[in-house]
């Protein structure tokens, strides 16, 4: 719900969304962002906990919650769902 809402919010504005699943199918993936109306871009390897994702993108907490600037670099990490709208609202002032 919270993606759907913090999507809903920011979609158009200067953020891109990249969803970075560790569901166990595409398919369940797809079918809760078309339901929640997100066509962010997806990565879903179906491995579950045991994706390599969990490292490549240094995953902490599920869900995670990234922002990353134009430049590549990490401006905030780990925050909580709840926080997602307002910590997007506060960067892009």
């Amino acid at each position: 719900e919270n993606l759907k809402i913090t999507w809903k919010a920011y979609d158009g504005e200067e953020v891109n969304f990249l969803v970075i699943s560790l569901d166990a199918s595409r398919k369940d993936t797809q079918r809760i962002l078309k339901r929640d109306s997100v066509s962010a871009p997806f990565i879903c390897d179906q491995q579950g906990l045991n994706s390599p994702l969990i490292s490549t993108f240094g995953l902490r907490q599920i869900p995670a919650f990234i922002v990353v600037s134009k430049e590549g670099v990490i401006l905030k990490r780990d925050v909580l769902p709840k926080d997602w709208e307002a910590t997007l609202k506060d960067l892009l002032k």
